[in-house]
């Protein structure tokens, strides 16, 4: 009954114009007097030569690998290389007690949030474990973990205080004959 589908008409009079139509009007992603268009033609792209030949000219003339570098040349090949020794560490970081964590950071009775964090900061600046050879970072953290422990614990009893020291209000009396 129907010979041909709507699709296939259509796409036999697509073909006969692009066959009719003179290449010359055929609009370009290319601007005259560039290497290059804006839009990459179909063809081109799809077999990759678009893309190899942006990638050749972009890269320029390409560059001769450099010279191989001479083997060195082992002076005395039985005497092992001497390992750099880690760097001094610094003296604070021998100071491992309570006591002496809690002198370095300065913490005294009263000392509010808002002076605990800014001691806690400035104790981490120079204490952190980041920022010590790795040889001296396990005195670094227990310096660390020495410093919170004692901050949060001045932090709690600051609140304490504030909590006792708070007006509370008044409890409001029971009716009477209600237990």
């Amino acid at each position: 009954m129907f010979a041909r589908s709507v699709f296939q008409s259509v796409l036999e009079r697509l073909q006969a114009e692009d066959a009719a139509a003179d290449p010359a009007d055929t609009p370009s992603a290319r601007i005259a007097g560039l290497g290059a268009g804006f839009a990459a033609e179909t063809q081109a792209m799809a077999s990759g030569v678009a893309v190899e030949q942006a990638y050749a000219d972009m890269a320029g003339p390409p560059t001769p690998p450099p010279p191989p570098e001479p083997a060195a040349t082992k002076l005395e090949p039985d005497v092992p290389a001497e390992e750099e020794s880690p760097p001094e560490p610094p003296s604070f970081l021998s100071r491992l007690t309570l006591e002496e964590v809690l002198a370095d950071l300065g913490i005294r009775p009263g000392d509010n949030p808002t002076r605990l964090a800014e001691q806690r900061r400035a104790f981490a600046a120079l204490n952190h474990p980041d920022r010590h050879d790795p040889s001296h970072r396990a005195a670094a953290t227990r310096r660390m973990m020495l410093a919170n422990m004692l901050v949060d614990e001045a932090l709690r009893r600051w609140r304490r205080a504030e909590a006792r020291a708070a007006p509370r209000a008044p409890s409001r009396p029971r009716p009477q004959g209600q237990h």
